[in-house]
């Protein structure tokens, strides 16, 4: 590398750097929204899927599309609470307690998880009016259920092209 191109990319990295210490400065300025943890400690909305079954639903924020939160393995909605606040202020944001997890109510019978986890979620967005589009998220386990659901709802689902990277 010649001085002159080492003396570029240290430009572009020091005004890099730069922009994102101000980014920072900026986000210590400025506080969280005041945030009511006690909403993830009982249930919100009890909604119907099938067979007598409710599963637990936190909605807040509004707007579309709809950003739905799924838990990893073992997990919950409570897993989101410090997330799904930040997602409010743009859009609505909907976490879940999947079946046989903190209040919703145990699947009917031994199934496929994958496949349960998956139908459930289409029953309960259905039963709940959430409309369509989704934005997907899954963390762990639950980023295999929202790719299965995305492979089979492809047309309720929006899709971030493969080519999109942070630079």
């Amino acid at each position: 590398m010649s001085r002159l191109s080492f003396l570029r990319a240290a430009g572009v990295c020091a005004v890099v750097a730069s922009s994102m210490l101000a980014a920072a400065a900026e986000s210590v300025r400025t506080p969280p929204p005041a945030f009511d943890q006690t909403a993830y400690m009982h249930p919100q909305r009890l909604v119907t899927v099938g067979g007598g079954r409710r599963l637990n639903l936190y909605c807040s924020g509004s707007g579309k599309p709809a950003v739905i939160l799924e838990a990893g393995a073992g997990g919950s909605m409570l897993d989101w609470q410090t997330i799904q606040p930040a997602i409010a202020r743009t859009t609505e944001v909907c976490s879940y307690d999947r079946a046989g997890r903190e209040f919703s109510d145990p699947a009917l019978a031994p199934a496929s998880g994958l496949t349960s986890a998956v139908d459930d979620l289409h029953a309960l967005l259905d039963a709940a009016t959430i409309a369509p589009p989704y934005v997907l998220v899954g963390h762990s386990l639950g980023g295999v259920f929202v790719l299965s659901f995305a492979d089979r709802y492809r047309a309720e689902v929006i899709f971030a092209p493969a080519t999109t990277r942070a630079r």
